[in-house]
């Protein structure tokens, strides 16, 4: 059994009805669709309220306020049936309302269809006080300085700069830099040596006013200075024959030179000197070259350093000293650290000295400054496998290199040798006894006479090592010279100096109080000490001006 609500029915019967006018042709009733598709039951339309508005203000708002008007008429509305309805809203806010200032009025607006069908929503407009009355913010420009020896016109370009450089900005009004003002009139005079107070003045539009100063000072330039001029240290060129002005050797050090000015800045480019460019510096010869420059002042200033061209059979000591070597600063108290930092570092040895002002591994290590010799005291490549000397350039020394069997029969100079430190010991047989001058294995040399300082200068100089046969035990700075404190175990440039063992090592110079006693360096630290001339220790021989 089916059951039929009343609108089934009439549903039904409208169908059949449409369907018997339709066969007899008759029936002019368009209500429902010719294709006989059911229409929808009738929907509510959509109503958008506007968003809600605030407005700031200290005073109540008219509903008649041009914002209050806009956002009534904003409200829209739709009907799938209708279409836009938006004239049909309404709202409840009536004509001669007025919103007070602090509420929050919550507006209902309204709209119905043609159907009857009616929907409300709601929106809210607020009344806010604005904000509390604020100062306007002013940043001045910092202080000026001019250095002139003339007074300084207020239309001067940088004064205008100064003065045209204050900003300053509102809570209400936003940027009104344009607002401001100073105290500085257009024909105002700065006068050398003053520093003047300059306020500069803003006023928002409540009437607001705020003011800040800076200050304009004309000092008189420094006194006129002459230049500073740096040359390079002294160049020593080991060589058998002349060298011309074009070697590159001379040309880099006479590019070497540099100066500055205090107002001029780096004026190196201006700097002459009065080598020509077809001096020939000859063998044996120390040429002083002078370094002159002048700034734009016209102030002149002269310093010298030489050029030496020795030949390769000539050593001549200069009396100083080599640089510690030392590279690396201290971090109390976390340790030593890898580079140069650390606490107080300006006072270290790291940031004196030649370290640092002739920092260049590629001749020693930091400030040392080494050159490989042949067997016959000829200057070699630092990338050379085999030299027999080693000429320092700071001391001026030329110094032995030791050899090492590694294990096969020691020759004369090796590493392994031992001596005592004495003249009158050629009897001596070292193979009698372990702990006094070994240094001979075999009777390959006459018996003992190597095993002494004296006997071994001896038989070094027969040889003629590097072409030169003035070979001497080095007093114990000499001796010290050779010292690297950036290293350890052995404290020396093994780069220039293979074969270096950290044993202690003879000098020439007697203990004062002791006279069966010599000073030696400790090559495992770098220390020196004295002891007893009979012990047995290593040896290295020195080549200087006799």
């Amino acid at each position: 059994m089916c059951n039929f609500t009343r609108r089934n029915i009439a549903i039904l019967t409208c169908l059949i009805s449409s369907m018997l006018l339709s066969a007899c042709g008759g029936g002019g009733d368009d209500s429902i669709p010719a294709d006989n598709t059911v229409i929808e039951p009738n929907t509510a339309p959509v109503l958008t309220a506007p968003a809600a508005v605030i407005i700031i203000s200290d005073t109540a708002i008219l509903v008649s306020d041009t914002r209050i008007q806009t956002f009534l008429s904003a409200a829209t509305a739709n009907d799938a049936e209708d279409g836009n309805i938006s004239t049909n809203i309404t709202h409840d806010i009536a004509d001669n309302y007025t919103f007070s200032v602090g509420d929050t009025k919550i507006v209902q607006f309204t709209v119905t269809d043609n159907d009857g069908n009616e929907v409300s929503k709601t929106a809210t407009v607020s009344i806010q006080l604005p904000e509390p009355n604020t100062d306007p913010v002013i940043t001045v420009p910092t202080a000026l300085s001019i250095t002139s020896d003339t007074a300084i016109l207020a239309n001067d370009a940088r004064i205008q700069t100064f003065l045209s450089a204050a900003t300053a900005n509102d809570a209400e009004d936003g940027n009104i830099s344009t607002n401001i003002t100073h105290d500085i009139a257009d024909n105002y005079t700065f006068s050398v040596g003053d520093t003047k107070i300059v306020q500069f003045t803003v006023t928002d539009n409540d009437g607001n006013e705020v003011s800040k100063t800076a200050t304009v000072s004309i000092q008189l330039p420094e006194p006129d200075t002459v230049p500073e001029l740096t040359v390079p240290t002294a160049l020593t060129i080991t060589s058998d024959t002349a060298i011309l002005a074009s070697d590159s050797r001379i040309q880099s050090f006479l590019s070497a030179a540099n100066a500055s000015d205090a107002e001029d800045g780096d004026i190196s480019a201006s700097i002459t000197h009065d080598i020509t460019d077809d001096y020939t510096f000859s063998v044996g010869d120390t040429k002083t070259v002078q370094f002159t420059v002048t700034d734009s002042d016209g102030k002149e200033v002269s310093t010298s350093s030489t050029i030496s061209i020795q030949s390769p059979n000539s050593t001549t000591a200069t009396g100083k000293l080599n640089d510690t070597g030392i590279t690396w600063g201290g971090d109390y108290s976390s340790g030593n650290n890898t580079d140069c930092s650390g606490e107080t570092i300006s006072q270290q040895d790291c940031s004196h000295g030649r370290d640092v002002t002739h920092n260049d591994n590629s001749d020693g290590h930091a400030g040392f400054i080494f050159t490989k010799l042949d067997a016959n005291g000829n200057p070699l490549a630092a990338s050379a496998t085999e030299w027999d000397c080693v000429q320092d350039h700071v001391t001026g020394l030329i110094w032995e290199v030791k050899t090492d069997a590694n294990g096969g029969v020691k020759g004369l100079r090796d590493t392994g040798w031992a001596y005592m430190n004495t003249t009158n010991m050629t009897g001596y047989d070292p193979r009698d006894t372990e702990d006094k001058g070994i240094c001979l294995a075999s009777s390959n040399y006459l018996d003992g006479i190597y095993c002494h300082t004296e006997g071994y200068r001896i038989a070094v100089n027969s040889q003629g090592l590097c072409g030169a046969s003035d070979w001497s035990l080095p007093t114990a700075n000499e001796l010290a010279s050779l010292v690297n404190f950036n290293r350890t175990s052995p404290a020396i440039d093994s780069t220039y100096f293979p074969n270096s063992s950290s044993r202690v090592v003879w000098s020439g110079s007697p203990y004062a109080d002791d006279s069966t006693r010599a000073w030696l360096v400790k090559f495992s630290l770098g220390s020196s000490k004295h002891d007893v001339r009979t012990e047995g220790k290593s040896v290295r021989l020195v080549r200087r001006d006799q």
